[in-house]
C-alpha cells in the first residue's frame, strides 16, 4: 500500500515496540501511560477511520457491542495473523485463579473475517459475556484485549479502540451499555498521556455528539486530534458544510491538535477504490480552498506519525522520571514489611535480627545518644514525656525524675509548717540596727537561720497533674505545728524524765509527716513504667512489621516488663517499710539542721526577752527614761530584769514539744534527699531502666522459644503476603521497564 512508509521510520517503529514491550509488562496499569485512543459515537465511522489507517478490512457483526479498550497492534509481516490476548488490569484483591484465567488466553486465527468470533471468545473469558453471547455479571472491564495484526503492508501503529459511545437503548443495547461504554472512555480520557483522536461525523449535528463534551470534562481538549468524518454527506454552501468548517478551522471547539477531514471507505470500496474517490471528493468544491495537510488519509498517516514521534519522546522522558519515584515508593513499603522468612533456621535469624537491633535501640535510648534514624527530629510543640519524643527514652526519665523530685519537695509533707505567730517579727526586723548588731555579736548572725526552701511558695507551682491537687499540705505556722506535736506527745509518754520525750514520737510525727511519700512514689513508677511501654513500642515498629511488633510484644515483652515493674513496686514497698521503722540518721547534716532550728528559736526567745528588758538612757540629762527613741543615744539590757525573767517556770511538755519538732524538721529533710535518690537510683534506674535491654534478650532469646513459638511469632497474615505478593509483582514490573527504557532511550538518541 502507498505512502505507509510515512509510519515505518527506524526510530518511531523502535519506541513503538519499546512501548509495546512496556505495556506487556503490565507497566500502563501503573503509571498513566503514552497511548493514542480512538473514541467515538457509534456509526460515526470509527471502524472506517481505523480501516483506512491500517490498511486492513474489518468485519462487524450487526448489534455487537464490545465492553473492553482493544489494543489494536498493527506490524509489518510477510503473512497474515492476528493473535488476540487478554492483558489484566492490576486491581486489588483479585483471585489468583481469575488472574490465571486471563493471561493464559491467547487465539490466533489466519482469516480476519473470523476476528468477531475471535473477540467475542475473549470477552466471555473477561467474564463480559456468558457462552450463549448474552451480557455476562460484568458490565464492563479494564482489562486490555490486544489485538495483533500481522501482515504484508501494515503500518508500524499501536493504537486502542474504545467501545462506540451509545446515547440510547436499543435492540441488544441497553442502559448497562450506554453507562459501560461511558465510564470506560472517561478512563482513558483522564490519562493525561493519552493522545485522543475523537471521530465526529459529519452525518450528524457535531453539539449532540458527546465525545467533544467529555473531551472538555476531563482536560483532554488540549492533547485532542480531532476527526471529521463522512463529509460527503454535506450539501455543497450549505449552512451545515459551514458550520463543520468553522469546527474544523478552530473557532467553535478549540483542540490541541486540531481538526482533520476523511472520507468512509464504502462497504462495495477496496482500498484503492477508496484512495482514489477520496482524492477525487477533496480536489473539488470547497475542499480545494483547504489545508491540503488536514485532508485525507494520507496526509492523517503523516500527521498521527509525526504526532505519535514527538508525543514519545515528551512523554518517555517524563515517564521514566515518575516510574522511579514510584520504584523507590514500592521497595520502601516492601521492606516496611520486612524480608520475608520461609524455613524455621530463617525465622529464628529473623527473631535473632529483630533482638539485636532493637537491643541497639534500647542501649543508645538508655544512654542518651540519639543518632540513629529511630529517632528522628525534637518535637518542641510537645512536652517531653509525648508519644512524638518518648523515643529519646533517657531525656524523658530524666525529666520524670525531676518531675518526681519537685513533686516531693511540693506535695511529700502533709504539713507545711512555717514561723510561730507568737514570735515578734518587729523585733527581728528592729529599724534600729544597733539591737541586730548586738544579737549577731552574741549569736553569730540569724539571717542564715531564716532562710525558707525556695519552692515552698504553692501558688508559683505549674499543676502537675490531678495528684498534686489531691496532695496539697495544710500550712500550719510553729504555734500550731507544736500543738500538734504536743498532743501526740502526751499520749505516746513512757518512763523518760519531765523535759525529754519518747523516742517512738519522732517515728509517729515523721510517718503522719510523711504519708504522701507512698502515693507520689508510686505514681512516679506508674509514669516511668508506661514512658518504657511506649518506647519499646516504638522501637518495635522501627525493627520489624507491625503484626510481628504486636505478637512480640504481647505475647513475650509486655509479660516481662510488667514483672520487672512487679520487683520495681516490690523495691518500693522495702524502701517505705524501712522509712516507717525507728528513726536513724548517720548524716551530720542532721545535726547541723537541729542546731540552726534551735538556734533561730533561741534567738527569737532573746529577741523578745531583750526587747521587754531594755533599759535606754538620754543623752540630755543621763535620766532613766521611755521617751522617744528617736533621741536615745545608749542602751542596755537590765541583766537582773533578764535573769528574772530567765527563771520564769516553764512549760516542759511545751518545752518538749518544740524539741521534738525542731528534730522532726530536721529528720524529714534528711529521709526526703536520701528517698528522692533511693527511688530514682535503686527503684527507677536499678529495676526499670537498667533490665530493658535485658528484657528483651530474654524474651527474644530464638535458642529458648520452641518452632511452634516461633512460627507463631513471625507467621505472616494473608493480608501481608498478598500485599508482599504485589508489591513484589509491582517491583518486577517497574524494572523491567527501567531497563526497557534505558533501551528506549538509547533508540531515540
Amino acid at each position: 500500500m502507498e505512502n505507509l512508509s510515512a509510519f515505518r521510520s527506524d526510530k518511531q517503529c523502535a519506541a513503538l515496540d519499546m512501548v509495546l514491550k512496556l505495556n506487556e509488562t503490565g507497566l500502563a496499569s501503573v503509571l498513566e501511560f503514552p497511548q493514542i485512543v480512538f473514541t467515538g459515537d457509534q456509526s460515526a465511522g470509527k471502524s472506517s477511520v481505523l480501516e483506512a489507517i491500517s490498511g486492513l478490512k474489518y468485519p462487524r457483526r450487526e448489534g455487537m457491542c464490545t465492553r473492553c479498550a482493544i489494543e489494536v497492534v498493527l506490524r509489518e509481516a510477510d503473512k497474515l495473523s492476528i493473535t488476540a490476548r487478554i492483558i489484566p488490569h492490576r486491581e486489588s484483591r483479585r483471585l489468583y485463579s481469575e488472574l490465571q484465567n486471563l493471561t493464559s488466553f491467547r487465539e490466533t486465527i489466519e482469516d480476519i473475517s473470523n476476528l468477531p468470533d475471535l473477540i467475542e471468545k475473549a470477552m466471555i473469558c473477561m467474564g463480559l459475556n456468558d457462552k450463549s453471547g448474552k451480557r455476562g455479571p460484568r458490565a464492563f472491564s479494564r482489562d486490555l484485549l490486544r489485538v495483533e495484526m500481522n501482515g504484508p503492508g501494515v503500518p508500524e501503529l499501536t493504537l486502542v479502540d474504545l467501545p462506540g459511545l451509545i446515547h440510547a437503548t436499543k435492540n441488544e443495547q441497553d442502559e448497562e451499555d450506554v453507562k459501560a461504554t461511558h465510564a470506560l472512555t472517561k478512563n482513558y480520557l483522564k490519562n493525561r498521556r493519552t493522545i485522543v483522536l475523537a471521530i465526529i461525523s459529519a452525518k450528524n449535528d457535531y453539539a449532540n455528539q458527546v465525545i467533544i463534551n467529555l473531551c472538555k470534562q476531563h482536560g483532554a481538549t488540549s492533547r485532542t486530534l480531532g476527526i471529521i468524518t463522512k463529509p460527503d454527506y454535506l450539501l455543497p454552501n450549505s449552512e451545515l458544510e459551514a458550520e463543520f468548517v468553522s469546527l474544523s478551522d478552530n473557532n467553535d471547539v478549540r483542540l490541541g491538535f486540531g481538526w482533520h477531514w476523511l472520507k468512509n471507505l464504502e462497504s462495495t470500496s477496496n482500498f484503492e477504490e477508496r484512495l482514489g474517490s477520496e482524492i477525487d471528493f477533496f480536489g473539488k468544491g470547497i475542499w480545494t480552498t483547504r489545508d491540503s495537510r488536514t485532508l485525507g488519509i494520507d496526509a492523517l498517516r503523516s500527521r498521527l506519525s509525526k504526532l505519535l514521534e514527538s508525543h514519545l519522546r515528551q512523554k518517555l522522558s517524563e515517564l521514566r522520571s515518575e516510574l522511579g519515584q514510584k520504584l523507590s515508593q514500592t521497595k520502601k513499603q516492601l521492606l516496611g514489611l520486612g524480608e520475608f522468612r520461609k524455613t524455621i533456621s530463617e525465622k529464628r535469624e529473623q527473631l535473632f535480627d529483630t533482638s539485636w537491633s532493637l537491643g541497639g535501640i534500647i542501649v543508645a535510648a538508655v544512654k542518651g545518644d540519639y543518632e540513629a534514624d529511630f529517632f528522628g527530629q525534637v518535637d518542641t510543640s510537645t512536652d517531653i514525656d509525648a508519644q512524638t519524643n518518648v523515643v529519646r527514652l533517657r531525656a524523658v526519665i530524666q525529666y520524670l525524675n525531676r518531675k518526681f523530685t519537685k513533686h516531693m519537695r511540693l506535695h511529700g509533707h502533709k504539713y507545711t509548717i512555717g514561723r510561730s505567730n507568737s514570735i515578734n517579727q518587729e523585733a527581728i526586723n528592729s529599724p534600729d540596727p544597733r539591737l541586730t548588731e548586738f544579737l549577731n555579736l552574741a549569736f553569730g548572725g540569724i539571717e542564715d537561720v531564716l532562710e525558707e526552701d525556695p519552692e515552698q511558695d504553692w501558688d508559683d507551682v505549674e499543676d502537675y497533674d490531678q495528684l498534686a491537687k489531691t496532695l496539697k499540705p495544710k500550712n500550719w505556722n510553729r504555734l500550731q505545728a507544736e500543738r500538734w506535736v504536743l498532743k501526740i506527745l502526751q499520749r505516746c509518754k513512757g518512763r523518760e524524765l519531765p523535759g525529754s520525750y519518747n523516742p517512738e514520737l519522732i517515728r509517729l510525727l515523721f510517718s503522719e509527716q510523711s504519708e504522701p511519700w507512698e502515693k507520689i512514689a508510686s505514681t512516679h513508677i506508674d509514669h516511668v513504667a508506661k514512658a518504657c511501654h511506649r518506647f519499646l513500642l516504638l522501637a518495635l515498629r522501627h525493627v520489624t512489621r507491625e503484626d510481628i511488633r504486636d505478637r512480640l510484644y504481647r505475647s513475650r515483652i509486655r509479660h516481662a516488663l510488667n514483672n520487672e515493674v512487679a520487683v520495681a513496686r516490690k523495691e518500693l514497698e522495702n524502701i517505705l517499710e524501712d522509712k516507717n521503722g525507728p528513726p536513724m540518721s548517720y548524716n551530720h547534716t542532721f545535726t547541723l539542721t537541729v542546731q540552726r532550728l534551735r538556734h533561730r528559736k533561741y534567738c527569737s526567745i532573746l529577741k523578745r526577752m531583750s526587747r521587754a528588758n531594755t533599759t535606754f538612757i538620754n543623752v540630755d540629762d543621763s535620766e532613766m527614761t521611755t521617751i522617744d527613741p528617736q533621741v536615745w543615744a545608749k542602751h542596755y539590757v537590765d541583766p537582773d530584769k533578764l535573769r528574772e525573767l530567765a527563771r520564769e517556770a516553764a512549760d516542759m511538755d511545751r518545752f518538749s514539744a518544740s524539741e521534738a519538732l525542731d528534730s522532726q524538721i530536721a529528720y524529714y529533710k534528711d529521709e526526703l534527699k536520701y528517698f528522692i535518690d533511693v527511688v530514682t537510683k535503686q527503684v527507677v534506674e536499678r529495676r526499670l531502666i537498667k533490665p530493658l535491654a535485658s528484657i528483651v534478650k530474654t524474651s527474644l532469646s530464638a535458642e529458648k522459644l520452641s518452632d511452634k513459638e516461633i512460627s507463631d511469632i513471625t507467621a505472616e497474615p494473608l493480608d501481608v503476603s498478598s500485599q508482599r505478593e504485589e508489591l513484589e509483582h509491582l517491583v518486577g514490573i517497574l524494572e523491567q521497564g527501567d531497563e526497557t527504557f534505558e533501551q528506549v532511550e538509547l533508540t531515540l538518541g
